[in-house]
């Protein structure tokens, strides 16, 4: 969940940066009002419609939708994912998001057609830091490969920071080293 929850292989919870309350109900009706799909995310991916983008969503993740008649039903959630066609239309709406909400949420694209709202404390990077410090793992001694703006937190803080050959410019340029390999062509190995 880009750094939003770390569990024990066991399932117990080590830190949560969780969405709720008035803001998360927020989030629900701006959606709602753009006629943009609303994902939560509680105990399981939650949706109130399953539609052609859930299904992709589903298969890409492999996570399977829970459907509820209401999502303001769900008091908490790990993030808010937007799921839209990619375009002028969803960027006007990231736009708006940040105005509101840059302060208290973290906003970023993970894929062109979604949007993520994660709360302000926790990113991939965060995270990585939580969890470097727990383990006793000094920051020069941690590497962390990405491939998309939701990495470049992770990026920016690890000691070693990579982009992978097929990553926007925008996250390259976080980057201590690029590799010649794409996601899909054994880029963690090199």
């Amino acid at each position: 969940f880009n750094g939003a929850l770390i569990n024990k292989i066991s399932g117990e919870e080590v830190f949560s940066g969780v969405i709720e309350g008035d803001v998360l109900n927020d989030l629900i009706d701006l959606g709602r009002e753009k006629n943009i799909s609303v994902q939560l995310y509680d105990d399981a991916l939650t949706i109130e419609k399953y539609t052609d983008k859930s299904a992709t969503y589903e298969r890409l993740t492999g996570m399977k939708a829970k459907v509820v008649d209401d999502l303001k039903s769900i008091t908490r959630s790990v993030k808010v994912l937007y799921n839209h066609v990619a375009g002028k239309d969803l960027e006007d709406f990231r736009l708006e998001l940040v105005e509101r909400y840059d302060d208290s949420l973290n906003i970023f694209y993970s894929k062109p057609n979604y949007i993520e709202v994660l709360n302000k404390k926790s990113s991939k990077g965060l995270a990585l830091e939580f969890l470097a410090s727990k383990l006793e793992i000094p920051r020069d001694q941690v590497v962390a490969i990405g491939d998309g703006f939701n990495d470049v937190s992770m990026i920016d803080y690890a000691g070693v920071g990579v982009a992978v050959a097929n990553a926007p410019e925008g996250v390259k340029a976080h980057a201590d080293y690029v590799t010649k390999a794409t996601h899909n062509e054994d880029a963690v190995w090199e």
